[in-house]
């Protein structure tokens, strides 16, 4: 038995369990709703699966939670170039720039 744990306590239904590759950021989520890195995290998760739609809907909640995100709004701009809408992702990432978003990537 390891001398120190981390047990996530959770809805039995909120994720297919502890197999499922988004469990534990939903589980974050439970208990900081509000955090956007966790928000982030599962917006990332979303856009890296192939769930563009989840994606989108995710980033602009993480980006609502807090608009200084920088790895928001690059999430959301990718996550519409995904979808095809380069129109609006080129849009999404022209306005964190223009909001003095700045990272090595955007």
């Amino acid at each position: 038995m390891p001398d120190r744990e981390v047990v996530i306590g959770v809805s039995r239904d909120l994720a297919a369990g502890p197999q499922d590759p988004f469990f534990t950021h939903f589980s974050a989520g439970v208990w900081e709703p509000l955090d956007a890195l966790t928000n982030g995290a599962l917006c990332w998760g979303y856009w890296h699966a192939g769930r563009t739609a989840d994606a989108v809907a995710q980033c602009r909640r993480t980006i609502e939670l807090d608009s200084t995100f920088t790895p928001g709004h690059l999430w959301l701009g990718l996550a519409y170039a995904d979808a095809g809408e380069l129109d609006t992702a080129v849009a999404v990432l022209e306005r964190a720039v223009a909001a003095g978003h700045r990272s090595s990537v955007i």
